[in-house]
């Protein structure tokens, strides 16, 4: 499949309202949501760069939503970016090697990398396996 075919591809998922619809969440990432939220009063921000294709902003925007809703993902704010370093805040979980790479770089808060296979080597103030371990870490930092 040519990169054009998938883009395709995913155009017509996305205008389906089914690509960004479906999937489980990562283990534990809604229950931590709500507990730093809620326990440790932190205000949680989706950072997001899904709006590359054209001409379904508000179908991506939309599915987006309608999936962190279904599986009780509770948030203060969903931005949709590409740039994600321009986006303030004090700490940013990532797992995009490239988006870790310029947050290293250019953002000032605490870059936090979510281990995947794909982003070993990227780099990182402090990273996680888990959504349970990023919990924990947050939990920690209440009491220092």
């Amino acid at each position: 499949m040519t990169r054009e075919e998938w883009h395709n591809w995913c155009k017509r998922a996305i205008d389906s309202g089914m690509l960004l619809r479906l999937g489980e969440p990562i283990q534990d990432s809604a229950e931590t949501l709500i507990m730093l939220s809620k326990e440790l009063d932190y205000r949680i921000r989706i950072v997001t760069n899904r709006m590359v294709w054209k001409n379904s902003h508000a179908d991506v925007a939309s599915s987006t939503m309608r999936w962190l809703d279904e599986n009780n993902i509770r948030v203060d704010d969903l931005c949709f970016i590409a740039d994600k370093w321009q986006v303030k805040g004090d700490y940013f979980i990532e797992d995009s090697p490239e988006n870790l790479k310029i947050l290293k770089k250019k953002w000032k808060g605490q870059v936090m990398k979510f281990v995947q296979p794909w982003n070993t080597d990227a780099p990182c103030d402090v990273w996680f396996r888990s959504w349970k371990h990023i919990g924990e870490y947050f939990r920690l930092q209440e009491y220092k």
